[in-house]
């Protein structure tokens, strides 16, 4: 409630979408997550240029990430689905997968200490059936250039099938 009071203050925009230059603030908490995300945006561009990219007849569009009163947020476009990345602000992103017929999925990344450095951590949230049932799912690491490659491939293929 307070960070939407606050955004309709200082916003200049009627849609209540503002662009977003990284970085934003710098804090100890967040400044790895906002790293994350940023250096995740720049792989996302890499795979869309090299899809073709806007103006080539590419079948990627990636957004400038926007501020909103939930977060900071890009979305990833292909034919007929997008994949949406909000940063929270509370340490972690969540990715929702939108498919043509209208279905969702969503998804988890975070940093997590091993070995000494910050890796990243890909983790599925359950389907709302399932979260009934307080069924777990388990994360796994992985890197950014993975993540890249793995939501390029779902927009891919998203024309067939499922986004999943």
């Amino acid at each position: 409630m307070i960070r939407r009071t606050v955004a309709r203050a200082f916003g200049g925009s009627a849609s209540g979408r503002h662009a977003a230059d990284w970085p934003l603030e710098e804090t100890a908490g967040n400044a790895d997550i906002e790293r994350f995300l940023r250096d995740l945006h720049r792989a996302l561009e890499e795979v869309a240029a090299g899809e073709g990219g806007p103006g080539q007849g590419g079948r990627l569009r990636l957004t400038r990430p926007e501020t909103l009163p939930e977060g900071v947020e890009f979305v990833l476009a292909g034919d007929g689905a997008a994949i949406r990345f909000l940063d929270t602000l509370l340490g972690f992103v969540r990715v929702i997968i939108s498919s043509r017929d209208g279905g969702t999925l969503e998804e988890v990344l975070s940093l997590h200490p091993h070995s000494g450095a910050q890796r990243p951590i890909w983790k599925p949230l359950a389907p709302p059936a399932a979260r009934e049932c307080r069924r777990r799912t388990a994360f796994r690491f992985t890197s950014i250039a993975d993540l890249a490659v793995r939501y390029a491939a779902i927009l891919s293929a998203e024309p067939q099938g499922s986004p999943a």
